[in-house]
């Protein structure tokens, strides 16, 4: 019994060393079996005041026996039945197993020599994003005269109107004039 016990103890200790590690400022100031054994004193506390619970407990073997994933493959499904489960998902299994087989063709692509020229693409990617930069600022400045120019003539334009506004005055002016009868 005592061998056990020392068994379980250096258990403990390997088990509280792979968690911590060397650094004992981690390591908790009550040993991990005095707060598994309050831990389990403290369920069965909460457990005890309620009977509706209990039953739960007891049946918790059962339970897990019905959430098993092959419960249902292994007690009630005959070879018929599984072979018509398989069937009616043979497009799902077969897009998987294509999928698979695409993914395994593109292995090769990320492996080999074509990931070995990293570098040079590096390098290749740094120039072009320069050159990008330089003709988003040339197209800027491009963007910038050409705001001008549409300013000027929209200046030309307006004062051209103002030009013809007033010529136009005048033209109907000196056609009054014309009109109107001289009384000397």
């Amino acid at each position: 019994m005592e061998n056990e016990i020392g068994a379980l103890t250096k258990r403990l200790e390997k088990l509280e060393h792979s968690i911590w590690g060397e650094n004992k400022a981690k390591t908790m100031s009550t040993p991990l079996v005095q707060n598994i054994a309050e831990l389990s004193t403290d369920v069965g506390n909460s457990l005890a005041g309620h009977d509706r619970i209990t039953p739960i407990i007891k049946r918790l073997d059962e339970l897990e026996m019905y959430l098993d994933p092959v419960f249902g493959e292994n007690t009630s499904q005959t070879d018929r039945v599984k072979q018509s489960i398989v069937l009616s998902q043979e497009a799902e299994i077969q897009k998987n197993l294509d999928t698979l087989e695409k993914i395994h063709g593109m292995t090769g692509e990320l492996s080999g020599d074509r990931l070995t020229d990293m570098p040079a693409a590096k390098t290749k990617l740094e120039q072009l994003h320069k050159i990008q930069l330089e003709e988003r600022r040339h197209a800027d400045e491009i963007n910038k005269q050409t705001l001008e120019l549409v300013e000027k003539y929209n200046e030309i334009i307006a004062s051209m109107n103002q030009a013809f506004i007033q010529a136009e005055a005048e033209v109907a002016a000196l056609e009054e004039k014309k009109k109107k009868p001289v009384y000397y």
